[in-house]
């Protein structure tokens, strides 16, 4: 689960596609080894790419080949936005830091949300 405390993970970057008519992230497929597979992540779904650094958005957005990708940096509150907006979609993952075979990790969008919810509950400690 994304840590609240800290800003790399709650302030990402992303890649916007710009050939989109909405103008969507950029998903990366995730893909789980056998041995080793999670019974919580099913390969093959999408998760929405967000990345700690711009750099790292970059090297994504040219792997990905997508000539009108522009890269963007979210605060706190965009960033539930997204999230929250992505898991509207069915979208159930986040990937920090994709690549082509793998991701830094993987978080579960509904637990993301639902630590969120918890820490802008009144009432709760900022």
């Amino acid at each position: 689960m994304m840590q609240p405390d800290n800003p790399l993970e709650l302030s990402p970057w992303a890649v916007v596609n710009e050939d989109d008519a909405d103008g969507s992230l950029a998903l990366w497929r995730i893909s789980v080894p056998r041995a080793g597979a999670s019974r919580e992540v099913e390969s093959g779904e999408l998760a929405l790419a967000i990345f700690s650094t711009r750099d790292k958005a970059e090297e994504y957005s040219t792997l990905s080949g997508s000539p009108s990708a522009r890269i963007v940096h979210f605060d706190e509150m965009q960033t539930l936005q997204v999230l929250m907006a992505g898991y509207q979609q069915g979208i159930r993952y986040a990937a920090l830091d994709p690549g082509m075979d793998a991701a830094r990790q993987i978080f579960v969008l509904r637990d993301v949300l639902k630590a969120a919810r918890h820490k802008l509950s009144p009432g709760n400690p900022s």
